[in-house]
């Protein structure tokens, strides 16, 4: 009769309050993750206005979500962005003039792509094509001359340490 009653017992309240607390999580996972959807649209220009950060902060206190936790999940969401941002062929103008050391970098790299096609061995059908496109501006011609006129060779590695013949002393 114990095992009737224990079976039973299971039947009666533990089954339904796993199926409730399962549903309870899953709608508290949904509300965090429709939160931190909205903040990364807050963030889409790269910067939390106060009237963003007063409506993130009002819905994760209905969410039961501490402020330190909330400082975590914003802090994630920028880092996210960023790391987005960095992975972008064009950066928006706006996050560039927000992270000038971005605008460098992202300069320096492309100035490495602009010199490696200028020290291309058939450079000379490289600068005909580009002085013929239409889609390419003025600008971006007198770019690719100064480059071409730099007489930027082809690029070579630095010799590796400790592959040299060692001198007699």
């Amino acid at each position: 009769m114990t095992v009737v009653m224990a079976i039973l017992g299971l039947g009666i309240f533990a089954v339904p309050a796993s199926i409730l607390s399962s549903g309870y999580t899953q709608e508290l996972a949904s509300q965090r993750q429709q939160l931190m959807n909205r903040l990364n649209n807050m963030l889409s220009d790269g910067i939390l206005s106060d009237e963003e950060n007063v409506e993130i902060k009002f819905l994760a206190k209905q969410l039961n979500i501490s402020d330190q936790q909330l400082d975590i999940l914003i802090e994630s969401a920028k880092q996210e962005y960023t790391d987005k941002a960095s992975r972008d062929y064009f950066m928006p103008k706006e996050f560039l003039e927000q992270h000038p050391e971005i605008a460098v970098a992202q300069f320096h790299i492309l100035s490495q792509q602009i010199n490696r096609l200028a020290s291309l061995s058939n450079q000379a059908v490289v600068t005909q094509l580009i002085a013929k496109s239409s889609d390419i501006t003025e600008t971006e011609k007198k770019i690719w001359q100064q480059f071409t006129s730099l007489n930027v060779g082809p690029e070579v590695e630095p010799p590796k340490k400790g592959r040299g013949k060692k001198s007699a002393a």
